[in-house]
């Protein structure tokens, strides 16, 4: 039974190469190996089910959009094309193009840290299909557990995910991302597996995050369990119009105090600024002022985000330039 099976995995191999890789037609595969039409067509359908093909459908870059942010933000852009506005299918896109620019500036050795969110869990998801590992690559969780653990969303493992994908090695903080109080959050800063990652946020050379915004449908008010409709509109009354690994900021990108604030584990605004390569995935016009705040304050110096929201953008600052 092994033996047939391997069989049929050469033959499958060889069906696909000569498909994908030569751009032989399943007519003159099937003359060339002496088999059916039918016999190629489920050779590679069986390929694909067995994991022996993987098709990757690439974003379409707006290359135009990208120079024309990039000059009025002073800020690196990745402006993908989006074919259907609805938020789950532009946060996949997004995330394949996140995996894309990630791979192109990832070297070995490196440390990089991530968030949470939706947006990185389809990162996450993406990297998979690429095959591409690095040598001794730190991956670091920047903000303690939100959520549900089982969650593909749960920064735990949008941390485990990538480190596995990358073939680098995860460093987790096995803690709440909001802890009941400051004094609890310093006895967990003294766990040596908690201290040793968050003595890594200091060595970062890439940070990726998700950009929250104060919507009903934001990951953080609908999965993150933590805070409560009254802390939301004290952080709009305070001029809050988003967050970074739970680090709020105003329009300007300035940080937001809130009552949580000491007791959030995880990477603050000023240390994320030192950060050298900081990367925020977003998309969705719902996002747009929470987006603007982040490029405003700097809080992310690589943008990776949708056709409507760069419009958007570049509509904004078109009136702001103007006045």
């Amino acid at each position: 039974m092994q033996r047939i099976h391997n069989e049929k995995r050469l033959i499958a191999l060889k069906v696909a190469r000569m498909y994908y890789t030569q751009g032989l037609t399943q007519e003159s595969i099937a003359q060339t190996l002496k088999i059916s039409r039918s016999t190629v067509s489920r050779l590679l359908k069986w390929a694909k089910n067995q994991g022996l093909v993987k098709i990757i459908v690439f974003p379409v870059i707006d290359v135009d959009l990208t120079k024309k942010l990039a000059k009025k933000y002073d800020c690196d852009f990745v402006i993908v094309e989006v074919f259907e506005n609805n938020v789950g299918h532009i946060r996949e896109e997004l995330g394949k193009a996140a995996a894309q620019y990630l791979l192109s500036v990832l070297d070995d050795g490196m440390n990089i840290g991530v968030s949470w969110g939706q947006t990185l869990a389809q990162l996450a998801k993406a990297l998979s299909v690429f095959n591409s590992t690095f040598n001794k690559v730190n991956v670091v969780q920047l903000v303690g557990g939100l959520g549900a653990a089982e969650m593909d969303t749960h920064s735990i493992n949008v941390t485990a995910k990538i480190a596995a994908n990358l073939g680098g090695i995860p460093h987790f903080l096995p803690a709440p991302g909001i802890v009941e109080s400051a004094t609890l959050k310093d006895q967990l800063l003294n766990n040596p597996q908690i201290r040793q990652t968050v003595d890594l946020f200091e060595r970062l050379d890439i940070a990726v995050v998700g950009i929250g915004a104060l919507h009903p449908d934001s990951t953080l008010i609908k999965y993150g369990n933590i805070l409560k409709n009254e802390d939301i509109e004290d952080l709009r009354v305070a001029g809050a119009v988003g967050d970074v690994a739970l680090r709020f900021f105003n329009a300007q990108g300035k940080p937001v105090q809130t009552k949580h604030d000491p007791c959030v584990l995880g990477i603050d605004l000023k240390t994320l600024l030192s950060v050298p390569k900081r990367i925020g995935i977003a998309g969705g016009l719902e996002k747009i002022t929470a987006i603007r705040g982040a490029l405003s304050g700097r809080l992310v110096n690589v943008l990776i985000t949708d056709d409507l929201v760069a419009r958007a953008l570049l509509e904004i600052e078109g009136e702001n330039h103007e006045s």
